[in-house]
């Protein structure tokens, strides 16, 4: 005999949209091969996962769990996921793609028919039969406990002769998973049924079927009343299949068993607690221990009275903020009812109770706490949490106002809740806001990074193209079709825009414009320039010669005066010397002898007399006038001729023989050349009258 099982949870969907995610599927399939593989609870020689399957793979492995399987193996399928129906109102089991149509019909080649599976199911030769459903239907419910199912669906085509079903809901409710907690309710004690034996109803070390679904139906009843799982048989056969093992002797297991017994709507009477404590040291437990063992055996009525405390909170808010309540308010407390698992028995009692509460008040006393409120609320919305000055000054407002404490905590529990869910919200936005500007920030600069690398590869661009098109117009300027076109291929190998260019070369073919100008100024200008000299030095060879030519014609002037005065000296000596000879022969025949010395000494007076005064002295004049000067007078001409600024003229005059002719000529000669804005250099002659 062989103990297999298949595992099967589907918690994540393709589809969020159409399938709510379900947490606590893939923790439900763990938590069930625990203890199915464990050697002193389940002994399940075999147990396969399987998590989040296509339609084919939940098939196949279905198909192989049922296959080749003998009368007496004990064969367990477990599903923990969305259940969804067809417009027939058929079950179908969802896949990892299960999805559903713009109208919100089921595609159902996505999921799996229950069909198949009963199908698969009655063809195995195992007529121990095992099936756990604790499937959802639409997963509707939010807060904490999340409705699994929608919709009606016929369970009871699934139960078959040698074969048991449990189902964590009927065909019309709804299947919940508790919001905070590992596992679905279902599963959560169908785990903790066989973990602590506590399923063992009879005390006989087996945990049969029937046994393990009436512990979790009252544990699931216990936190959510309006659970009513089922169990499908057919012919009564299946209830006393053994499931699992329990160990009876286990000290836990016994005293977990009194806890049990002795509570009572989540607590423990006086004098259960006195038979608990003797169980306990009998037993040989710790405190610890059974302290442990209570809580979980208290704490689902403990849900449950905190779901009813919680409603209860709701509907005292709803009631004091406005009574009678509006249909808009009751719709949402039905929802409310609904989320939290609350009978209508339940929650009657608790309208009732609190409308009888509301009613009994005065106005004054309600006006009191709807002061004490807005107190409240101002404090805690200007400080949080409070400070205990705070906090004593509005237990002082309290006391004048002759509030109880009872009231005064229904109206701070929820202001307390909302503004510490404000604070933790705004905490949370704060660092939202912090994360998103880091976020942003490093966003921005990574920006700025790749566009400052960007614009630093596209300005080295520029800065080649300006270095080729520099080169280009420094060889040739203007630029001819040839370089053009090539300077335009390299501005689109470089991929830079035209508008970028333009900006580049527009100030490069100023200054090159300029400088080409410049340049063709400059070359004008050495070619004047160069004219000009040529012009000059033509000019200044021709003065040259012209000077040459003055200079000549005036030393050959000056050579013909010398030689002029040295005739008429010549011819007042032979004057002289004739009438000398005429006195000497007259007395020659007396004074022979000194004659001769005096002719002698005369001769060397004469030719001394004579070089002295031949003895000439050179003027120099330099023209000082920018316009030039228009009037020089020479000897040879006695007229006018123009000369230019910085040109000079030269004449000569002999100064040991001035007459008074000559003295005359010398001194119109200066007054002239002077008047005429020449500056004469040399040895000035004194002429005196």
């Amino acid at each position: 005999m062989a103990k297999v099982a298949l595992l099967i949870g589907v918690g994540n969907y393709e589809h969020p949209d159409d399938l709510k995610p379900l947490v606590s599927a893939p923790k439900d399939v763990a938590a069930m091969q625990r203890i199915l593989l464990n050697a002193q609870m389940g002994e399940f020689s075999e147990v396969i996962p399987l998590i989040d399957p296509d339609p084919m793979q939940m098939q196949e492995a279905i198909e192989t769990l049922y296959r080749d399987r003998e009368k007496d193996d004990l064969v367990l399928l477990f599903f923990s996921g969305h259940g969804i129906k067809d417009d027939s109102g058929k079950l179908y089991f969802s896949t990892r793609v299960t999805r559903k149509t713009p109208k919100g019909e089921l595609v159902k080649s996505t999921a799996v028919p229950a069909r198949f599976v009963q199908e698969i199911m009655g063809n195995s030769r195992s007529r121990r039969q095992v099936m756990i459903l604790d499937c959802c239907f639409s997963g509707a419910f939010d807060p904490a406990l999340n409705a699994k199912d929608d919709g009606s669906v016929n369970l009871q085509e699934l139960g078959a002769e040698g074969r048991v079903v449990l189902t964590s809901s009927s065909s019309t409710e709804y299947s919940f998973e508790q919001q905070g907690s590992e596992l679905s309710i279902y599963t959560r004690f169908l785990v903790e049924g066989i973990e602590t034996g506590a399923a063992d109803r009879d005390n006989d070390g087996k945990v049969s079927v029937r046994e393990l679904h009436e512990y979790a139906t009252k544990k699931a009843q216990e936190t959510a009343p309006k659970m009513n799982p089922k169990i499908i048989v057919l012919k009564d056969e299946g209830f006393d299949v053994v499931f699992a093992k329990a160990q009876i002797t286990d000290p836990k297991l016994k005293y977990r068993k009194e806890a049990e017994r002795y509570s009572l709507r989540g607590e423990i009477s006086p004098a259960g607690r006195t038979l608990l404590n003797t169980q306990r040291v009998r037993l040989g437990l710790t405190l610890e221990e059974t302290q442990e063992i209570e809580d979980q055996v208290l704490q689902p009525f403990r849900d449950r009275l905190k779901h009813l405390e919680d409603y209860r909170s709701a509907f005292v808010a709803e009631v004091e903020r406005q009574y009678p309540l509006t249909s808009e308010t009751a719709n949402v407390l039905r929802d409310l009812q609904e989320i939290l698992g609350l009978r209508e028995e339940d929650v009657t009692q608790i309208e009732q109770d609190v409308t009888a509460q509301i009613a009994n008040k005065s106005e004054a006393y309600r006006q009191n706490l709807q002061r004490y409120e807005q107190e409240f609320t101002k404090a805690i919305q200007g400080e949080f949490p409070l400070s205990q000055g705070a906090c004593e000054g509005l237990d002082k407002f309290q006391a004048d106002l002759g509030l109880t404490d009872e009231d005064v905590a229904r109206i701070k529990q929820p202001i307390v809740e909302r503004r510490a869910a404000e604070h933790q919200q705004q905490q949370l936005e704060q660092q939202r806001q912090r994360d998103a500007e880091n976020l942003r920030q490093q966003q921005e600069a990574e920006r700025l990074q790749t566009e400052r690398q960007r614009a630093q590869e596209y300005q080295q661009k520029l800065s080649q193209y300006e270095r080729e098109f520099s080169r280009a117009i420094r060889s040739s300027f203007p630029l001819d079709n040839h370089v053009r076109e090539g300077l335009k291929n390299f501005q689109q190998a470089l991929n830079l825009k035209d508008e970028d260019i333009a900006r580049l070369e527009t100030p490069l073919l100023k200054t090159r414009e300029a400088e080409h100008q410049k340049q063709q100024a400059e070359k004008l200008r050495q070619q004047q320039e160069a004219e000009r000299l040529q012009q000059q030095e033509a000019e200044r060879l021709r003065e040259q010669q012209r000077r040459q030519q003055k200079e000549e014609s005036e030393r050959q002037k000056g050579e013909l005066i010398q030689q002029q005065e040295a005739a008429r000296l010549r011819e007042q000596a032979k004057q002289q010397n004739g009438l000398e000879e005429s006195r000497q022969g007259r007395k020659k025949t007396s004074k022979k002898l000194p004659i001769l010395f005096g002719v002698c000494g005369i001769a060397v007076i004469g030719i001394s007399g004579l070089l002295w005064l031949n003895k000439t002295e050179t003027i120099q004049c330099v023209c000082h006038r920018p316009q030039g000067c228009d009037d020089r007078v020479d000897s040879s001409s006695g007229g006018g001729l123009p000369y230019a600024e910085g040109e000079t003229t030269r004449w000569g005059y002999a100064p040991n023989r001035l007459d008074s002719t000559n003295k005359k000529f010398a001194r119109d000669q200066f007054t002239r050349l002077e008047k005429a804005g020449f500056v004469c250099s040399g040895t000035r002659p004194e002429i005196t009258e």
